[in-house]
């Protein structure tokens, strides 16, 4: 009797365990009280789809090895698997590229034994249909197509006929054995190879590579990280410009959810950026935390629910530049938003792309070197083909040009900000506090500004030139928007003094001064509000631009709207009054930024996914097994689809035990041809009759010695 599967488990180390649920974290949660249940979750489809995704291509084509070795009936030599696997790979290595293959599925759970090893039927049935990375002809695609072309209608007929049963049939034609086109499996039965099929069918599908691209060596990792570390804080900047615009003024969110067209284009025209990245923005800004949906605070007017910043954004803000890079690399990583999608952004959620972003890096991450576009499209499909051969070629391109944009990958290879135990902090240049004053109304900042220093020179002067080293311009506009804000010249002048490197140069001291002479001279308060005035001149003007305006005295106007509201239509006239408290010192009258507390449904989903497990809690699980001792074994009941289908790849005779359409119990032995949509097709190999039974119905299935 072969080794079971449920006493091979039980003979495993508590480190060959630990590593078993590190690699099927699935099947650790809820904590399996016994060996034989996690045995029984091992082998669940979807769990075993799971970890199949997980697999390399040359891990996968182990166990098609295996497959092929008769691995899913009978216990097969390992080194007749080794051997078979090593002949399809590249390189002088391979029959130790093939033997740790062949490791790793036993690591996962999939391949079991000792010597003589067995492949779970689960395996192969969980791939997707017609999966197949080892060559099962010796021809070309070329030489396929050539020789189909030469067929006779008679034998292109018998191909057609072979393609749409399976690929399994009859034929007594040793001629079409002959041309290579289809493979004898007995005296009566022949298979088409997947490969002829593809071709008949117009398929072609992705080449999966058996071994990653070498790439180019790297000479300078330090050149790397700092371009990733400067398109990094690129990204920062430009997150930091989303939130201030969304505090002013967040987006209004359509009916049915989502940022629309319209609300996209208007923030892109506000900031000056492309529509793509204003999306782009505005996604990692959602991911990392620092946007949200629903009703900001202070609400603004109308009954819709918007996108704004998030309490967690001023933290960001304030934070050192590193750290809030930190968050945004970490923010993007577990983003579940394809902004290329479609025309609405923060609508609905792909949970695929934080794994989808993880296989884009692993080809970069798995090795030091620089790998161009098509050699990393070459890797993603080595690393991950399961998942990547089933990608569209835009979402590759996508996920690769975010990588590159986020400062992930830089030349072609991973960065500091992504390579494990890389310290991408010491990359980040330190804030300064001083900037260099020049007389052109320039300000020069030679590094990360600090926030506050940050802030304080946003508001009088425009960001023209961003960068490590950005430059700022002074203008009337930029210097208004300051006294706007409630500052004085006095105020403006000490605060450049304060953090200039040099001198304040003359003219743009003058701008500050001439400009501070001619603001503020009308004077509001709250009456509800008042306007107050030394030139009465200047106040009848006043009065006659605002209807709710009325005079009290040659100098003094009041007026029952609101001061904002009075402020906001003497400033449309061309009028610059300034706000002030009972003490007559200006104030600040701008709107307070909006905020907006994450939504609970956001953070459950960004809480979904596949379990994480601590070392402590596989340690616990680990213990809990080893605990519970040898149970009897258990009756290893295959599940029926999956012995079905081990049957038909590799033409083994089954007897079925089946209801038939009038509720009575059938016994049939039969050679299955496919299992799909539901259905087993099947043919009787004593009488060629053909069967499709529905796998619903199926009691009892039997494999024939």
């Amino acid at each position: 009797m072969p080794l079971s599967y449920q006493t091979w488990l039980q003979g495993r180390s508590p480190q060959q365990l630990a590593s078993l649920l590190r690699l099927r974290p699935d099947t650790a949660l809820p904590v399996p009280p016994s060996v034989a249940s996690l045995a029984t979750r091992l082998r669940i489809r979807s769990s075993v789809a799971r970890a199949l995704r997980r697999l390399t291509a040359v891990e996968l084509s182990a166990a098609e090895a295996a497959t092929e070795a008769g691995a899913e009936f009978q216990p097969v030599e390992r080194a007749r698997i080794v051997d078979r696997l090593a002949a399809y790979l590249p390189g002088t290595t391979s029959t130790t590229v093939a033997s740790k293959a062949l490791d790793r599925l036993e690591e996962a759970g999939l391949l079991y034994g000792d010597e003589r090893v067995m492949l779970l039927k689960e395996v192969v049935g969980s791939l997707p249909p017609d999966w197949r990375l080892l060559g099962d002809t010796a021809l070309t695609e070329a030489e396929i197509a050539r020789r189909i072309e030469g067929l006779d209608p008679t034998r292109r007929a018998m191909l057609d006929t072979l393609a749409a049963s399976a690929g399994m049939g009859l034929t007594r034609d040793d001629d079409l054995v002959a041309s290579g086109l289809v493979v004898r499996v007995d005296e009566h039965t022949v298979r088409l190879p997947l490969a002829v099929r593809r071709v008949l069918s117009g398929a072609s599908p992705a080449h999966v590579p058996l071994a990653p691209p070498a790439g180019r060596p790297i000479a300078d990792t330090r050149a790397i990280d700092e371009a990733g570390v400067a398109a990094g804080l690129d990204a920062v900047r430009l997150i930091a410009q989303i939130i201030k615009a969304l505090g002013d003024r967040p987006l209004v969110l359509l009916r049915g959810g989502g940022i629309g067209v319209r609300e996209t284009r208007r923030l892109a025209r506000d900031l000056r950026i492309e529509v793509p990245l204003t999306k782009r923005l505005l996604c990692l800004a959602q991911a990392a935390g620092l946007v949200d949906t629903g009703e900001p605070d202070p609400l603004p007017e109308g009954d819709h629910q918007y996108a704004a910043p998030t309490p967690q954004a001023d933290a960001w803000l304030a934070a050192e530049p590193a750290q809030r890079l930190e968050a945004l690399v970490a923010g993007w990583r577990a983003s579940r938003w394809a902004y290329w999608a479609g025309e609405k952004i923060l609508d609905e959620e792909d949970p695929r792309l934080p794994t989808l972003r993880g296989i884009v890096l692993a080809p970069y991450l798995a090795a030091p070197a620089h790998l161009s576009t098509p050699e990393a499209a070459s890797a993603a499909l080595f690393h991950a083909p399961v998942i990547a051969s089933g990608l569209s070629p835009e979402t590759l391109t996508q996920l690769r040009e975010e990588a590159e944009w986020m400062g992930a990958v830089a030349h072609g290879a991973a960065t500091a900000l992504v390579r494990p135990g890389a310290n991408a902090a010491s990359l980040v240049p330190a804030t300064v506090d001083q900037v260099i004053l020049q007389a052109d109304m320039t300000a020069l900042a030679p590094g990360p500004l600090e926030y506050r220093v940050e802030a304080g020179l946003s508001l009088m002067a425009d960001l023209e030139s961003p960068g490590l080293a950005s430059v700022y311009r002074f203008s009337e506009d930029s210097v208004r928007r300051a006294f706007d804000a409630g500052r004085s010249s006095r105020d403006l002048l000490s605060f450049l003094s304060a953090h200039s490197l040099g001198s304040l140069p003359q003219a743009l001291a003058y701008l500050i001064e001439e400009m501070g002479s001619r603001h503020g001279a009308l004077r509001g308060g709250a009456a509800l509000c008042y306007l107050r005035c030394e030139d009465p001149t200047m106040l009848s003007a006043a009065i006659h631009a605002s209807s709710s305006l009325r005079a009290l005295a040659p100098t003094v106007a009041i007026s029952e709207a609101p001061l904002g509201q009075v402020i906001a239509e003497l400033q449309a006239a061309g009028l610059r009054p300034a706000a002030e408290d009972a003490a007559g010192i200006s104030i600040d009258l701008r709107p307070t930024p909006s905020r907006i507390t994450a939504s609970g449904s956001r953070r459950r989903a960004r809480g979904r996914g596949t379990p994480r497990l601590t070392e402590e809690r596989i340690a616990g699980v680990v213990d809990k097994l080893l605990a519970s001792g040898e149970a009897p074994e258990a009756s290893e009941e295959e599940d029926h689809v999956a012995v079905l289908g081990a049957a038909a790849r590799g033409a083994r005779t089954v007897v079925v035990g089946y209801v038939d359409a009038s509720g009575g119990a059938v016994r049939r032995t039969l050679r299955p041809l496919r299992i799909t949509a539901g259905h087993m097709d099947a043919m009787d190999p004593a009488t060629g009759t053909a069967h499709r039974i529905g796998l619903h119905r199926v009691t009892s299935v039997r494999l024939v010695p």
